[in-house]
């Protein structure tokens, strides 16, 4: 099933300090991460990874999935990206504590890929980056999360709207956002509603939301996917998805497998911590799967 692939990975990782009540846990994060998770599972794949943070976090992120990185290309910062993740309930909020590097075009290795997977945290890929990825892979895949955050004085995270945010839909081909980041991104966009991202007839647009129905927009139809609730870890579940779907759909172009196999895997990844098998994914399909004519908020 699988082909030889080229697949950039492109980021920053994050240290993150996550807070339920008064126990705090420590763990590394970010895109970068969990996509790294997902791909060294992918046979024939060789990974190009650009990315900027201290050395512990980057001796964490790389780990055991070193025999699939074809070339990393490091940007040392003496901080990482430090968040603070506050659980209230079902509510989050996010601190931004410290900053790493900003990534630069001139760090990415000058080859094609088949894939490229852009996971920004906070603002680190610009423009003139973005669109020397776009040169040379044949598919972008990005999470719009790094493209519209802000902070306040207080270090909390917040969306904004730039000229960046309406730029990168012209390099991307495949754009994960979650639900709120959605209904922010069309506004920026002067949309009314998330179904008018169909008006962008050649992208995809995968817009998940925990554990209500995760939807993927893609020329004119919308595909409606309803998960079975699993108990887990559920953090990362995101990047694991779009990960997931993007090398799948790169590898074999069909968006009906792809959705199935990123969801598979997702909730795989949040019932045991990790991508355990690729192949044998059945009992992790979802409840329901159909096309749709409208989001439901």
């Amino acid at each position: 099933m699988w082909k030889r692939s080229n697949v950039l990975l492109i980021g920053n990782p994050s240290y993150d300090e996550i807070w339920f009540n008064n126990r705090v846990e420590h763990s590394i994060g970010g895109g970068i991460y969990y996509s790294l998770k997902l791909l060294s599972k992918i046979p024939l794949t060789s990974i190009y990874m650009v990315t900027s943070s201290d050395p512990y976090t980057l001796i964490k992120i790389i780990g055991s999935s070193i025999h699939s990185i074809r070339e990393e290309i490091i940007l040392y910062s003496k901080t990482p990206f430090h968040y603070k993740l506050v659980y209230t309930g079902k509510d989050r909020e996010l601190y931004l504590l410290s900053k790493s590097n900003t990534l630069t075009s001139n760090m990415i290795p000058s080859t094609t890929y088949d894939l490229a997977i852009v996971s920004p945290i906070y603002n680190e890929v610009d423009l003139v980056l973005l669109k020397r990825i776009s040169s040379q892979s044949t598919i972008v895949a990005l999470d719009i999360q790094g493209f519209i955050r802000c902070v306040d004085k207080n270090g909390k995270i917040h969306h904004t709207c730039t000229n960046l945010c309406t730029e990168i839909i012209n390099y991307a081909d495949i754009i994960h956002m979650n639900m709120s980041e959605a209904l922010h991104y069309i506004k920026c966009l002067g949309l009314r509603k998330p179904e008018d991202l169909l008006m962008f007839t050649d992208k995809i647009f995968i817009i998940t939301n925990s554990w209500k129905p995760l939807y993927i927009l893609s020329d004119k139809d919308i595909l409606e996917i309803k998960p079975y609730r699993v108990y887990g870890d559920e953090t990362g579940a995101g990047d694991i998805y779009l990960a997931a779907f993007s090398i799948h759909y790169q590898q074999n172009m069909d968006l009906l497998s792809a959705a199935l196999f990123a969801s598979e895997t997702t909730i795989q990844k949040i019932i045991y911590g990790e991508i355990i098998d690729i192949h044998d994914l059945g009992r992790y399909r979802p409840r329901e799967i159909r096309f749709v004519n409208k989001i439901s908020l």
